[in-house]
């Protein structure tokens, strides 16, 4: 899935999506299955120089998985130069 969120600075998408992964994480899933959770991680491309959108999302998608790497459940995005 992507979101895209045209004007938005990095540090506002990542505020927004750690606001999105913990609703996600917070629902009780268990009501629907016992033992059920869900969770999301995201990763962001934030780079206003790029205007290539395929590499974009390839840039998006690294830090998807870098995310889960790391654990999972978690927004992951590079450092702003």
């Amino acid at each position: 899935m992507v979101l895209a969120l045209p004007n938005t600075a990095q540090a506002e998408a990542t505020e927004l999506l750690e606001r999105i992964r913990g609703r996600i994480a917070d629902h009780p899933w268990h009501e629907i299955a016992e033992g059920l959770t869900v969770t999301m991680s995201f990763g962001i491309s934030a780079e206003e120089s790029i205007n290539n959108i395929e590499h974009q999302l390839e840039r998006a998608d690294t830090q998807l998985y870098r995310a889960k790497r790391e654990g999972r459940n978690r927004v992951c995005a590079l450092e702003p130069a």
